[in-house]
């Protein structure tokens, strides 16, 4: 036996979402004799749809977001940490991440609503040091975290709708490698110099 359809009439709306328009425009689609019918292309907006059929009347309301957000990591034009953010002592990394808020209107009175849109940031490095654990959009790392070696540090910005972005910046250390020689290779040295350097 096959299922019951309906068929309805359906009349599909659009409003801007922005402040200077509350209310829903001319239709600009209508569906007869259908049983499903789709929008594609949307902008962000409000659409509303109406669906009639016998007995039958209703309004539907929703909003589309296109979310979208920005991510810097502050860095030289070489990809490299700011001279001014690390001393020997520590380095300290500065993101900013902005996403959007949402703006819509209540239907039932124009009154203006948003949906607020967060950002958390999550931190990595590579190589990964061990117990390496940062959140924030600004960290400082010191003491033993300092890197011994050139790292690559990685920010992941995340809205509240999973939306994410990722910036790298590099570490260049300021630790200066070990240099030294014993007695015996001075020694060596200077008992082997050609005899126009000893007579110098």
């Amino acid at each position: 036996m096959q299922p019951h359809r309906r068929i309805f009439q359906l009349v599909l709306n659009g409003a801007h979402r922005h402040d200077k328009i509350k209310a829903f425009l001319s239709p600009f689609k209508t569906e007869n004799n259908v049983s499903v019918s789709t929008a594609v292309n949307l902008e962000q907006g409000g659409y509303r749809v109406r669906i009639t059929a016998s007995g039958y009347d209703t309004t539907m309301t929703g909003w589309v977001f296109l979310d979208d957000m920005t991510l810097k990591l502050e860095k030289n034009n070489a990809g490299e940490v700011l001279f001014y953010r690390k001393t020997c002592e520590s380095t300290n990394l500065q993101a900013n991440a902005e996403a959007k808020n949402f703006r819509y209107f209540n239907p039932a009175n124009g009154n203006i609503l948003i949906l607020n849109n967060s950002v958390k940031y999550t931190w990595s490095a590579s190589p990964m040091p061990e117990g390496f654990k940062y959140s924030g959009a600004k960290i400082w790392i010191e003491g033993n975290d300092l890197p011994s070696v050139n790292t690559d540090y990685t920010v992941k910005a995340t809205d509240n709708f999973e939306m994410w972005k990722e910036d790298a910046v590099k570490y260049i250390t300021i630790i200066p490698k070990a240099d030294f020689e014993t007695e015996y290779e001075k020694s060596t040295r200077i008992k082997f110099r050609p005899p126009w350097r000893l007579l110098s």
